[in-house]
């Protein structure tokens, strides 16, 4: 296939030399067996250094031949990390502000009509469908729900928590979030508390990415997503004692860390990912100085529900520099079944597409 030429303006404020930039790398998302693993991440590092060279290489002038030759830098750094130039295709093009794409003049090209891998370039696609479909000011709302009679700080009933899909309900803003039903009177719950994740409709996935399934990259999306569904493992050795102190964020209820020893840091994406959030949201709630005689599960929102707050996530506009900036799997899939979400039913990928 040709590859794609990327309109993207809001490039510019990220990469101001360049207008478009568009680049492939061959084998940078494929599957192989662990022995070569990595040496597989090894060449994706290479051809992010190769990228960064290309960006920080002057651009000519509009009206400039384009060039076949990979720069005097890139080639180095290619050299260095032992990956053959054919390995990497490349095309830089300015962006048609008011003529079309085949009268715009190249400044490089290498390899562009080699068929390639996308990879992780195709969250670009991604964000910028949700740009133009959603808005840079586009907001994910979470909302709580009550169920039953609120008297002097004690529900008796339950309490819902309905997920939006939000991206980055990260264990910050869900801390918050809970300050927020404290304050809004609910300190103690005397019933369940509901996780409504139903916004979305998406199944566990059944395979990994990759033959490494407990990293973070390889957690499925979720309308409740808490964390990305991942845990920090810190490792501290004792060297005097010959024990390790072994902490793990976020806090999970129920849940006792490994020993080993070492000092590192370790995350992983939960191997329990149905556990994650009612653990998550039950350590957190007791942790906030709330009580709760049920126990946290998966349910829906009734019709008898009423709302008690909502909680704007944090805009489109941010959201999109984590996806693309740290190339966040979990972020852009979000981003994906929103998308459909949007339109009133239950997020899907078939319906996004």
């Amino acid at each position: 296939m040709p590859p794609c030429h990327l309109f993207f303006p809001t490039l510019r404020s990220f990469v101001p030399a360049i207008p478009t930039q568009f680049w492939g790398y061959r084998g940078a998302a494929r599957r192989t067996p662990s022995p070569s693993h990595g040496l597989t991440r090894a060449w994706v590092k290479a051809g992010a250094l190769a990228l960064g060279a290309i960006l920080a290489w002057p651009i000519h002038a509009q009206n400039t031949p384009a060039s076949s030759t990979l720069p005097r830098h890139v080639l180095q750094t290619l050299q260095q990390a032992q990956v053959p130039p054919s390995a990497l295709s490349v095309q830089i093009t300015p962006l048609p502000i008011s003529t079309p794409l085949s009268s715009s003049p190249r400044q490089l090209t290498h390899l562009a009509q080699a068929s390639v891998n996308p990879a992780s370039v195709m969250k670009l696609f991604t964000t910028y469908a949700a740009l133009n479909l959603l808005g840079p000011d586009h907001v994910w709302r979470n909302r709580i729900y009550t169920e039953g009679t609120l008297r002097d700080g004690v529900l008796h009933g339950h309490l819902i928590v309905r997920g939006s899909g939000d991206p980055k309900l990260v264990v910050e803003r869900l801390q918050a979030l809970l300050a927020q039903v404290q304050a809004a009177g609910v300190r103690e719950v005397r019933g369940d508390i509901v996780l409504d994740r139903s916004v979305f409709d998406v199944r566990q996935r059944s395979e990994p990415f990759d033959d490494e399934p407990l990293r973070p990259y390889n957690v499925s999306p979720d309308g409740l997503l808490l964390n990305f569904k991942a845990v920090v493992y810190k490792f501290t050795p004792d060297m005097a004692k010959g024990q390790v102190q072994v902490r793990f964020e976020p806090p999970l209820a129920g849940f006792m860390a490994p020993t080993s020893c070492g000092e590192r840091e370790w995350p992983v994406a939960y191997p329990e990912p149905e556990a994650y959030a009612p653990r998550v949201m039950q350590a957190l709630w007791l942790a906030a100085g709330g009580q709760i005689t049920g126990q946290v599960r998966y349910g829906t929102r009734s019709a008898s529900a009423r709302l008690l707050l909502e909680a704007p996530s944090l805009p489109l506009s941010d959201i999109i520099r984590d996806i693309n900036k740290f190339s966040n799997n979990v972020m852009a899939q979000q981003v994906f079944l929103t998308l459909s979400s949007e339109l009133g039913s239950p997020g899907r990928f078939e319906a996004s597409r």
